[in-house]
């Protein structure tokens, strides 16, 4: 069986105690591979020594067997460095065992507890004084670690699989798959139930306990109010409710008024962030000075830590964006539309001047932000000018700022750090969610093609986080707007997002899934099914023997699921019923691909019988998509208006009645 590697990443000179700050800062890191049968099942650590457990055997980084027995199922090192602890489970006899760290098969000592309850997860004080044991009994249980004997236990709201205690000793995490417990060691009380809308992954505390951090899967969504700030305008965009020629009903809230509103949904767990845009409240300057005063106030006043995207004002200062980017993860500054033609049309008072300033400003401040604090967020890198263009996407953003002469002058950040200083780069992260933007479809008439090449343009140029697309839904009546009879484009919206995801993930190009002689997509087949059937030369793809970019352009292969494939091969061959356990949608993958050389259906790679096969699974999510609008979100405060649906409806039906009972009599 072939062996697989695990390697970790670890700082040398761990006695960082007795370093000065500068040899600290030269530490270096040292790659530690350890080959091994099967991959562990758990790692543990003391300072910088690993160890790993693996079925019934624990092992050091040195790959030196250190016990050998049941099945372990947790493991934890004495924080002194003289002992470790284990589950050692035979059956449903588990047990906690510990044993010496510094002499081989040496028992310190034993905790049996199968008539009381089953030990689920362990962990050690931060003084290693005492050993906490998670039961089955929903019961805390501490022993002391000399004699290994119970000293007190208490109960909690449920059985937990992992403990986590706090560098100061006053907490301990009880977590299961999509739970937190906070527990309070003082008082022997839960503090707080943290409920998560992803798998648990890991958890770590700051070094003075105030703060924890949780790691969670990938593809986590968190709650946000979003609220505009104001619906007055000094802009006459044809495309918007709130334009200024439009006679509406104008209002704005208050900074105070946008935190108190932001804090009380935040303290009944409605939210876990908030999301300010807003109008243009007398002119721009004067209306980012109200937005940077509440994220001002909601950060420093009413001590609010949950995440923050906002607008950035087109035509605002410089200096307000800048502070105002101190304050919040996230900003977004919308293109809205893709081509300066099209903007000059429907928005005659933005030009892509106030739009692409701040965008850059951004950049810039994320990537100097980055360097001064000491990590590369992957803004830094300046892609060359021949690859920014993409059939003319570049250009039409604007030509001159394709150019390496206008991006940041990375060669003379030492120069300016000292400056940046004190407006904070070196101290705060400036935006550190990153920027992003959002392009309107269907308002104007470019294809996709050159909506594409624009998206992609961005992510090169400005290091944008993600392009957001919005159907247009006509709201006003004007000459220069569109007539949609087939109502907004909600299905080139979903394939402009689907080619996106190929742009980001998927390691596709724009002029590779669209051209200027096919420049818009196919609404019966999405991209990537779409740009297999016109390179089916490239196929079949034989998954036991392909790269990863190979596997990623076939299509029902997804990131997870190449990942997943070329970690499996290693054990052994893959056939068809394995992919399906990775995750492969054979329903897709199975006219692209061969196991061991033999395909899953026995028919030839034939354009017109594939893509009649493809098309029959797409007709559902087509009619998904085109009748969205079929059913309707509730709102937040739909219950006031219950009352007034129902006597609305009871009144339709009274006219019906009525019509009905004057047609009768007419007969």
């Amino acid at each position: 069986m072939k062996k697989t590697t695990l390697a970790i990443v670890c700082l040398l000179g761990c006695t960082a105690l007795s370093l000065s700050a500068q040899e600290a800062e030269k530490k270096q890191l040292h790659e530690i591979k350890v080959k091994f049968d099967k991959a562990p099942d758990g790692l543990a650590n003391y300072y910088s020594g690993y160890y790993y457990y693996n079925g019934n055997e624990i092992y050091n980084m040195r790959n030196y067997l250190m016990y050998t027995g049941n099945r372990i199922n947790a493991l934890t090192i004495n924080p002194s460095g003289s002992s470790y602890a284990f589950i050692d489970s035979k059956k449903d006899k588990n047990t906690v065992d510990v044993f010496s760290l510094m002499t081989k098969d040496q028992q310190l000592g034993k905790i049996t507890t199968n008539k009381l309850f089953k030990p689920l997860a362990i962990c050690y004080s931060p003084n290693a004084k005492f050993l906490y044991v998670m039961g089955s009994d929903s019961k805390i249980h501490i022993f002391e670690t000399r004699k290994t004997r119970e000293v007190k236990s208490f109960a909690i709201n449920e059985p937990a699989t992992r403990l986590d205690a706090s560098p100061n000793g006053f907490f301990l995490i009880a977590s299961t798959k999509d739970k937190l417990q906070v527990i309070n060691l003082e008082n022997e009380t839960v503090r707080t139930t943290l409920p998560l809308k992803a798998d648990f992954k890991d958890v770590a505390f700051s070094s003075n306990s105030k703060q924890m951090a949780v790691l969670a899967a990938d593809g986590r969504c968190i709650s946000l109010l979003k609220i505009l700030f104001t619906n007055q305008c000094i802009y006459d965009c044809k495309y918007c409710v709130n334009r200024c020629t439009n006679d509406t009903v104008r209002t704005a809230f208050t900074p105070d008024e946008v935190c108190q509103l932001t804090m009380e949904f935040y303290r009944r767990n409605y939210i876990e962030g908030l999301f300010l845009s807003s109008g243009i409240l007398s002119t721009a300057d004067h209306t980012m000075e109200l937005i940077y005063e509440t994220l001002y106030k909601l950060r420093n006043i009413y001590c609010f830590n949950g995440y923050i995207h906002v607008k950035s004002i087109p035509g605002a200062s410089r200096e307000l964006v800048e502070k105002t980017g101190f304050l919040a993860d996230r900003m977004s500054i919308n293109l809205e539309l893709p081509t300066a033609a099209g903007l000059r049309e429907l928005a005659p008072g933005k030009t892509r001047e106030k739009i692409l300033a701040p965008m850059r400003q951004v950049q810039q401040g994320i990537a100097l932000s980055g360097r001064l604090l000491g990590y590369d967020r992957g803004y830094r890198k300046m892609f060359p000018s021949d690859r920014a263009g993409f059939a003319g996407g570049a250009s039409l953003i604007q030509p001159e700022l394709t150019g390496k002469d206008l991006l940041m002058p990375f060669g003379k950040a030492d120069s300016l750090a000292l400056a940046l200083k004190e407006r904070h780069y070196g101290t705060k992260a400036f935006v550190p969610a990153g920027q992003s933007t959002q392009m309107i479809v269907g308002a104007t008439p470019e294809n996709d093609f050159q909506m594409l090449s624009v998206t992609q343009a961005l992510y090169h140029n400005f290091g944008l986080k993600r392009v957001f697309y919005s159907a247009y839904v006509p709201v006003n009546e004007d000459s220069h707007l569109p007539s949609l009879p087939g109502g907004p484009p909600l299905l080139r919206e979903h394939r402009l997002y689907q080619a996106d995801w190929l742009l980001r993930f998927y390691g596709f190009k724009a002029e590779e899934l669209l051209s200027e002689k096919k420049p818009n997509f196919n609404l019966l087949l999405d991209p990537k099914c779409d740009w297999a059937l016109q390179n089916l030369k490239e196929f079949p793809v034989e998954v036991n023997k392909a790269s990863y970019e190979q596997l990623l352009r076939v299509p029902g292969v997804g990131v997870k699921s190449a990942r997943r494939i070329i970690a499996a091969r290693k054990q052994g061959k893959l056939d068809f019923d394995g992919l399906k356990r990775i995750g492969v949608v054979l329903k897709r993958a199975r006219y692209f691909i061969t196991c061991s050389g033999k395909m899953e259906v026995s028919c030839s790679l034939d354009e017109d019988h594939i893509t009649s096969a493809l098309i029959g699974d797409e007709r559902r999510k087509i009619w998904d998509i085109e009748n969205r609008n079929s059913y309707r979100q509730l709102s937040l405060f739909d219950d006031m208006h219950l009352e007034e649906e129902k006597n609305s409806l009871l009144k339709d039906q009274l006219v019906k009645e009525a019509a009905g009972s004057a047609a009768f009599g007419q007969l």
